[in-house]
């Protein structure tokens, strides 16, 4: 069966399987185009805005316990207008069959005056707890937990696996006697403490679904199985309904036919050859205007005038042989022969079973690779093109695929395009991306810099500095022939114990951990311990470049390493682009 693909997901403050965007109106596609939303709602201005300082000033005061922002005038009637302006998008996504993923966040408000807009807001009548008043949910937003317990229908949801995730937590929970009416709960923490429910909209296989919150990015895979899961069922749903419809229109049409074929000659043998003496009555040939030219045959001509207007194509003598061999494949058949069998009825079905067992393998095998594929595409995609925070999120899973923790830059920083690597709550390294169409730029490199001194002289510990950079662009690989960093920057970057890195190693990277399974640990290690340019792995997205290059670093290693240093894994033929 055909999957979801991503173009289908639309994600709003929740990178993944999917369209990223926020909610404007007139400016994103409307909702109603996609068959699954998957919302994230730290608060509503997540949902309607990318004013980033705000987001993350919205952040810290949530991190510090705190559950409302006050707005300005302007910022908080732009809200309230995109608000009213897709009031009904949500209805019309819902009505077609949509699937709404919501992470239940604990309530967060943006205030300004009488003016009161939480983080459920969006959602008018859909809203999962009974108060219709943002003022007060009936949902806790101070407590968090990670037992989770599937209830019976949540064993049997497409989101079953989802809750089974390790370290899987919860931050609010709604008690069951206050869930708005239809929702079911999914999960529980405990006694009457719903952490997930599902309400069936009742609309070609729709829903509602909310999850625990926080969303982290290693929930993402699991999530998307959940995704496809539902839409495979819904599929199924589908088409077993229109199945049912089509029978019943079957039934009807026969009925249709008997009373047609009583009304119009409720003595007259059908498709039998009829003498002249047989023809019936002129005021009802006439009627009928049948013209039986040279060789009248009226009841063969009225029966086939008949088939005509019954419109499947069979002949009533046809249809009633149908009936017939269903009766016969319906027939009772005792317990004791449904039990008897014989040798080459039993290959036959050991082939079939065998057959079944290819088909679904091949199909999970090909289900595994297309997702290699389509990830391998977009971290391409981005590494190679992209800018701003498609180029940021994209390193992102590099690193985290590294094993590293990424989480956005302080306050300090004001840097979108910062983040820091953490390993067990500490940072290691202050990470800057930048995109240009040139040479990387020494002003950047004195950004990171400057950065770096900064978390030291606030937090007296230096992290290390690694500055990403995605030059040349806008060339194709081949017309990339230039130096990414020049040999003053090089030298800066040695002096001051700052990583210098493109892209395209970050790319190289990806791909030797997703397809070499190179040791990640050692990779890690070389990141941090590298002072001006990257040299581990190649520049170049040429792939003979790439190749040369690699062939060359592994003879400086054999060089270089002692044969205890080369026999860690990292950097020997096992994990080096092996074309």
């Amino acid at each position: 069966m055909k999957t979801l693909s991503k173009e289908q997901v639309l994600r709003i403050n929740c990178p993944g399987f999917g369209i990223s965007s926020t909610i404007k109106p007139g400016q994103t596609k409307p909702l109603s185009q996609f068959d699954v939303a998957v919302i994230n709602p730290v608060s509503i201005l997540h949902l309607f805005d990318e004013q980033s300082d705000i987001l993350r000033q919205i952040e810290v005061l949530q991190v510090d316990g705190m559950t409302s922002y006050k707005a300005d005038d302007d910022l908080i009637q732009s809200i309230s207008n995109d608000l009213n302006s897709v009031k009904d998008e949500l209805d019309n996504f819902i009505n077609k069959g949509g699937l709404l993923i919501y992470f239940l966040a604990p309530p967060f408000s943006i205030i300004n005056g009488s003016i009161n807009l939480d983080n459920y807001s969006w959602l008018n009548k859909w809203v999962p707890d009974k108060s219709h008043n943002s003022d007060s949910r009936n949902m806790s937003a101070t407590i968090r937990g990670k037992v989770i317990e599937p209830t019976n229908a949540g064993e049997e949801s497409p989101f079953y696996e989802f809750f089974k995730l390790p370290n899987l937590e919860w931050s609010t929970i709604i008690r069951v006697d206050n869930l708005s009416e239809g929702y079911t709960p999914l999960a529980t923490a405990g006694s009457n403490k719903c952490t997930s429910a599902w309400l069936d909209t009742k609309t070609n296989g729709g829903g509602i679904v909310f999850l625990p919150f926080p969303f982290e990015a290693r929930y993402e895979e699991a999530l998307e199985e959940c995704i496809q899961k539902w839409w495979s069922s819904r599929k199924k749903g589908k088409k077993k309904a229109e199945e049912t419809s089509f029978a019943k229109e079957d039934v009807s049409n026969q009925s249709s036919f008997s009373n047609l074929l009583n009304n119009i000659a409720p003595n007259m043998p059908i498709n039998k050859k009829s003498s002249p003496q047989s023809l019936p009555n002129t005021e009802l040939t006439d009627g009928l205007n049948i013209d039986f030219g040279q060789n009248p045959e009226p009841n063969t001509l009225l029966s086939e005038s008949i088939t005509a207007s019954y419109g499947n194509g069979q002949s009533p003598a046809e249809d009633l042989m149908k009936k017939m061999e269903n009766k016969v494949s319906n027939m009772i058949v005792p317990d004791w022969c449904e039990k008897y069998s014989f040798e080459e009825l039993d290959q036959l079905r050991s082939r079939l079973s065998d057959l079944n067992e290819e088909v679904r393998q091949a199909q999970i095998r090909i289900t595994d690779l297309s997702k290699q594929i389509e990830s391998m595409e977009d971290i391409k995609n981005a590494l190679v093109s992209a800018d701003g925070k498609y180029l940021s999120e994209a390193c992102t899973r590099v690193f985290e695929l590294l094993g590293w923790q990424v989480t956005k830059a302080g306050l300090e920083a004001q840097n979108i395009d910062e983040f820091w690597l953490l390993d067990s709550d500490k940072i290691e390294a202050i990470v800057q991306t930048v995109y240009t169409q040139t040479q990387a730029r020494p002003s950047e490199l004195a950004k990171l810099a400057a950065s770096v001194s900064s978390y030291w002289g606030t937090h007296e510990i230096e992290p290390k500095g690694v500055l990403i950079v995605s030059t040349w662009a806008d060339r194709p690989p081949a017309s990339r022939n230039e130096d990414d960093f020049s040999e003053s920057m090089n030298e800066f970057a040695q002096r001051k114990g700052l990583s210098l890195l493109t892209t395209s190693q970050l790319l190289w990277i990806y791909t030797d951990l997703t397809t070499n399974n190179a040791d990640k640990d050692a990779i890690r290690r070389n990141i941090l311990s590298n002072n001006g340019c990257f040299n581990a792995y190649p520049t170049s997205l040429n792939k003979t470049d790439k190749i040369k290059g690699a062939e060359k670093k592994i003879e400086e290693k054999k060089v270089e390493e002692t044969p205890a240093q080369a026999s860690t894994g990292y950097g020997t033929t096992k994990s080096w682009f092996n074309d």
